[in-house]
């Protein structure tokens, strides 16, 4: 069974091209996951009622032709798929104009927020139907590196970027990597395809040290968390452009 949603490109999501924001199709897909977990009450909001939630820890990317233009419409079909171990993975097909435009893929796990650690719930397993002809069947995601990041530079999280979880709103790691790349490239280049791991939670008041390392058209992205006892990785972003 696969869940489909519409979204039209609109002003807030349009950079100074008339199209899409680099890494603004992330939200659609967030915002894809958001409503079928509501569809089933197995959204954050209702976990956190039994002291626990969802945690993102990998999303992979693959983008075909030109960036999405203002007011473009796109239909967004999530399927869920069979996995061993705790993870969730749900793959995503993403359609303009009834022509396949995207793919993608993310993994997920419950947590018990008290003792922060992954866990089962009987429910996920119950309720979230598996869907059959996804786009990564048997896919593992590869290892992402680092970069050095004593040259990068210093963001502190404030209340207007956290979500529900008082962390970093996922699509959040994402501009603060952007921002990290040079102005000229970003004018005249689109991503299409990109990975990116989230490895450890940015909270509210904390500073996030950001560097990027780009070579011809691929870009290799860091996130360090700051805190006052250690410095540790909390987000790593490859990726792949192509020419304007």
């Amino acid at each position: 069974m696969k869940h489909t949603f519409k979204f039209t490109l609109e002003g807030v999501g349009v950079n100074p091209h008339y199209e899409s924001r680099d890494f603004y199709f992330v939200n659609y897909l967030l915002e894809t996951v958001a409503k079928t977990f509501y569809t089933y009450k197995l959204t954050a909001y209702h976990l956190q009622q039994e002291k626990k939630s969802w945690i993102i820890s990998d999303i992979y990317v693959e983008h075909f032709g030109k960036p999405l233009k203002w007011m473009d419409e796109i239909e967004v079909q999530l399927g869920f798929r069979n996995t061993k171990g705790l993870r969730v993975a749900i793959d995503f097909e993403v359609y303009h104009k009834e022509k396949r435009m995207a793919i993608a893929t993310m993994q997920w796990t419950v947590i018990d927020e008290i003792k922060r650690r992954p866990m089962a719930h009987p429910l996920v397993e119950e309720k979230l139907p598996r869907a059959e002809n996804l786009p990564f069947e048997g896919f593992k995601f590869p290892r992402l590196k680092g970069v050095d990041i004593s040259t990068g530079f210093e963001q502190e999280v404030t209340y207007s970027v956290i979500d529900f979880n008082h962390h970093l709103n996922a699509y959040q790691y994402f501009r603060f990597a952007y921002d990290a790349l040079a102005t000229n490239f970003k004018d005249k280049h689109y991503p299409v395809k990109f990975q990116a791991k989230f490895e450890r939670e940015i909270m509210l008041s904390d500073v996030a040290k950001v560097n990027a390392h780009t070579q011809d058209l691929h870009s290799d992205i860091q996130i360090l968390r700051c805190t006052s006892s250690d410095d540790c990785s909390s987000f790593k972003l490859s990726v792949d452009w192509a020419k304007r």
